[in-house]
């Protein structure tokens, strides 16, 4: 495939929704949490800032789902986004039955995966990097240290065998 298509059918779409949860896991610690199933999931971070720790339902049985991630939110005790997204709206109120109020609504973005090459002008951070990466986080976001270091940590995790 060459350059960017959108994905436009339901199949695409959850493709890109589950992605997106792939992708948070990756930040998440040791003592954090990451569940997915079929129309869900959760990446529980543990950083004061709830932009890290989030939970998406949309699909399967989205009144189940949502019940179930809303119960494993509120046993973990961690300030939470928990987001609805296709199927996932019709369980709304399931999050208001539990109190749970909407603070706004969001599109999904996904970046393009082109070009195939590197940009020649991107340079990997290095080690020592990391540090000002993060203070720049903290700057520019307004995203707390420890929220910031779950990005940029003092060290880059190394690959495991």
């Amino acid at each position: 495939m060459i350059g960017w298509q959108p994905l436009r059918t339901v199949a695409g779409l959850t493709a890109l929704r589950d992605a997106y949860g792939q992708n948070m896991s990756g930040l998440v610690p040791e003592t954090g949490v990451y569940l997915a199933d079929d129309g869900w999931w959760i990446a529980l971070t543990g950083a004061p800032d709830p932009s890290y720790s989030l939970a998406l339902v949309h699909g399967g049985d989205v009144r189940k789902n949502t019940v179930a991630v809303v119960e494993r939110v509120l046993a973990e005790r961690l300030r939470t986004v928990v987001m609805l997204a296709g199927a996932g709206l019709d369980a709304a109120t399931v999050l208001a039955d539990t109190g749970w109020v909407c603070v706004g609504s969001s599109s999904l973005r996904a970046l393009p995966n082109s070009p195939s090459e590197p940009d020649a002008a991107v340079r990997i951070l290095e080690d020592g990097d990391l540090r000002s990466a993060r203070q720049l986080a903290e700057d520019v976001f307004g995203i707390d240290r420890e929220s910031a270091t779950l990005v940029y940590p003092e060290a880059p995790p190394r690959p495991t065998k």
